[in-house]
């Protein structure tokens, strides 16, 4: 997440050969004993809980992602996803071709369309036999930054300040106002900030992660550190209210 974004052409990979993602050890064992428990309900399911996984990413020389690899808690290889690429000027053309527990497979041709600076116009995600499944179209400011990404369903509107950029989210179908909140510092975003509006007066939960507090349900918080002269974060955190900061996910980087 936040390495290499689908609106630019630029990827900061560029001489990167491997990373690993590794989720901490506290925070893999909290997520183990989470899954170990609904197993115990259901001993025949074959899926197992994502998060707690191990990621492998593998890049080209010209720092295109081609090929990710997920493990499981059990260092079980769970979903490879392969990516090929068709690149011109104006155009780059990923087939994604995805196989999970080695028989599941799903393969899917996006299309990302750029203007002469670099900055993509609008995407377009096929089917592997070219049937079009979604559109997405992208605008920007005058000077550059990202404005808004119309999805089928939603929008995401962008506003910059000084060290930060808020997203909200402008939903067709809902009420909801979610919205999140990048914060930057020397050019590398430093921190992802997620707030869940209340729809009807429910309370908004997040699953999945870990939230700011544990009466803050609906408001999770990431920061990022250890970049390299790139730009590449080697560690992540959540940001918590009452436990601090807990290691999250660490990487191992390998140049070409």
């Amino acid at each position: 997440m936040l390495d290499n974004q689908d609106y630019t052409n630029q990827h900061k990979m560029e001489g990167v050969k491997k990373i690993c993602a590794k989720p901490s050890f506290r925070y893999r064992n909290f997520f183990k004993r989470c899954v170990s428990f609904c197993l115990s309900w259901c001993p025949n399911t074959r899926y197992r809980c994502h998060l707690g996984c191990r990621s492998v990413y593998f890049y080209d020389k010209k720092g295109f992602l081609i090929c990710n690899k997920n493990y499981d808690n059990w260092a079980t290889l769970r979903s490879t996803t392969n990516y090929e690429y068709n690149i011109s000027d104006t155009l780059i053309e990923i087939r994604k071709s995805s196989t999970v527990f080695d028989d599941l497979e799903s393969v899917f041709i996006d299309r990302n369309y750029f203007d002469s600076e670099g900055r993509c116009k609008y995407s377009e995600r096929y089917s592997k036999n070219y049937e079009l499944l979604s559109k997405v179209d992208y605008d920007y400011y005058e000077n550059g930054n990202l404005k808004t990404v119309k999805y089928p369903y939603y929008t995401q509107n962008f506003e910059y300040y000084a060290d930060s950029c808020i997203c909200r989210y402008d939903y067709r179908l809902s009420s909801s106002n979610s919205y999140f909140v990048y914060k930057f510092k020397d050019g590398n975003i430093t921190d992802y900030i997620y707030f869940c509006d209340n729809v009807e007066n429910e309370k908004c939960v997040i699953a999945d992660v870990i939230c700011v507090s544990r009466d803050r349900t609906d408001n999770y918080h990431i920061k990022y550190a250890n970049f390299t002269k790139s730009g590449i974060w080697k560690k992540s955190y959540w940001v918590t209210y009452d436990r601090g900061d807990i290691l999250n996910i660490k990487r191992k980087i390998k140049y070409y």
